[in-house]
């Protein structure tokens, strides 16, 4: 037979069994709810600072090339009732499964931006602090903007690439990924040519119809 103080000491252990098992609960359901990641705006492109015009303006051929710079806006809304952390987060650049190059995430704003082109200032760019962790609160939806450079000596490299992607770990220490661009960028000028030559094509046909027409 149990005593009386053997009964108060098992009832007061399963209040306290009880009492960690529903805080476990609590903490559980407070963490259910998904970071949900959405790229609003993807922009990239190979420029060359235009010495005549004194502005940053795109290469049209890969000797032009200074720069490579890519930006990006990024929503992220937190659906749980617990803050939401991205650790290590990085751009990371591949060919099929083969990482070509790994860059930091740079916030910026649109002041850097040229008015009249929408080019970004490389070198204000590059002297800007490197993001590597993002704290989400509970149930906020919140929008960043992200840019970077590369510079023509890693071009080569770069140009292999076919998918770039961000890459961060959860507060379970879980990587996570998320398709940012996806194309041959090797093919990039050959295809600026092809599009130049249909355009120089298609005004060469409107000449030839407005001179028969004449």
């Amino acid at each position: 037979m149990w005593s009386n103080m053997d009964k108060s000491a098992f009832t007061a252990g399963m209040f306290t069994l009880l009492g960690v098992f529903l805080g476990f609960i609590l903490n559980w359901l407070a963490g259910v709810g998904k970071l949900k990641i959405y790229i609003t705006e993807w922009w990239d492109d190979f420029q060359f600072f235009d010495n005549k015009n004194k502005r940053w303006s795109a290469a049209s051929r890969k000797d032009q090339v200074g720069y490579y710079v890519w930006n990006t806006k990024i929503d992220f809304y937190n659906s749980s009732n617990s803050t939401k952390i991205m650790r290590d987060m990085k751009i990371v650049f591949m060919q099929g499964k083969k990482i070509t190059h790994i860059q930091s995430l740079k916030e910026v704003d649109l002041s850097m931006s040229d008015e009249l082109t929408g080019f970004f200032d490389v070198y204000r760019i590059s002297e800007l602090h490197e993001i590597s962790i993002l704290n989400i609160p509970p149930k906020t939806l919140k929008q960043y903007h992200f840019a970077n450079v590369l510079c023509k000596n890693r071009l080569n490299d770069f140009l292999q690439t076919t998918k770039i992607i961000l890459v961060y770990k959860n507060g379970w220490n879980r990587q996570k990924k998320k398709l940012l661009s996806e194309k041959v960028y090797s093919s990039h000028f050959a295809d600026l040519d092809k599009e130049l030559n249909a355009v120089i094509e298609e005004l060469d046909n409107v000449r030839g119809i407005t001179h028969e027409h004449l």
